[in-house]
């Protein structure tokens, strides 16, 4: 393969690139991008690479992009994928790191932070516990050979990072976020 050929496409918030999907296109265009791979396998399976897309909708989709073990002359990725809805505004900013497995995590996981746009007079108006702009999320991916099919992402934590509303008056939004 030339070493400027695309080895796949895929759409953020999809399993395989298609233009013409209109629930991929929901989610608007792709605000963040990181990618990571799987903490220690517990299994003997080797670690496996994970890409977190942030979009424009407020939701991050988490894809297991492991490369099949057989030579291929042309890729047709089928990832396994899951997503999260953080909030209403773009995913701006992502990190990931590696996360060592348990048992129900099957053959690794891995730990994101995604910081999100934020409006004050937006924020102001939910409960105290939904105005963090930044969340700890958690993502484990299933062993190869095991039952469950796809990815389970889970929100560990969604922090504040100013008082907004009455109490006071900050600039929510977080534009870099790394562990």
């Amino acid at each position: 393969t030339p070493p400027d050929t695309n080895v796949f496409k895929m759409h953020g918030a999809g399993k395989e690139y298609d233009t013409n999907n209109e629930s991929r296109r929901k989610h608007g265009m792709l605000t963040s991008l990181a990618m990571s791979e799987t903490g220690l396998p517990l299994m003997q399976e080797s670690t496996r690479p994970i890409i977190a897309a942030g979009m424009e909708s407020g939701t991050v989709f988490f894809h297991d992009i492991a490369m099949p073990k057989r030579p291929l002359k042309r890729v047709s990725l089928n990832t396994r994928s899951c997503g999260l809805e953080l909030s209403k505004n773009p995913i701006l900013t992502l990190d990931l790191v590696p996360s060592v497995p348990t048992e129900s995590s099957g053959s690794g996981a891995v730990v994101a932070v995604a910081g999100m746009a934020g409006d004050a007079a937006d924020l102001s108006e939910l409960s105290i516990a939904d105005r963090g702009t930044v969340a700890v999320i958690k993502t484990a991916l299933p062993s190869v050979s095991g039952d469950k099919k796809e990815p389970i992402a889970r929100l560990r934590a969604r922090l504040a990072t100013c008082r907004v509303g009455h109490e006071g008056g900050g600039k929510p939004g977080v534009a870099t976020c790394r562990f």
